[in-house]
């Protein structure tokens, strides 16, 4: 959702500058439907905790974690 506000500015600019001679996005309208999310029970924690990903670098961010 970040990157297209992004290039809503930008291609905002480039019109207020007039280096494209009309907004694409004039009528677009961001939307962002927020999500309710759930808390990790502890037995997903501890499946998460003892899992073995097989790469070195995944396991050392799940060290930093647990």
């Amino acid at each position: 959702m970040k990157h297209i506000q992004r290039l809503h500015k930008m291609v905002t600019l480039a019109y207020h500058i007039e280096w494209i001679a009309k907004d694409p996005l004039l009528r677009w309208k961001p939307l962002y439907e927020k999500k309710q999310r759930e808390f990790l029970s502890n037995n997903k924690l501890i499946n998460m905790g003892t899992f073995d990903f097989g790469i070195d670098r995944s396991d050392r961010v799940r060290d930093l974690f647990f």
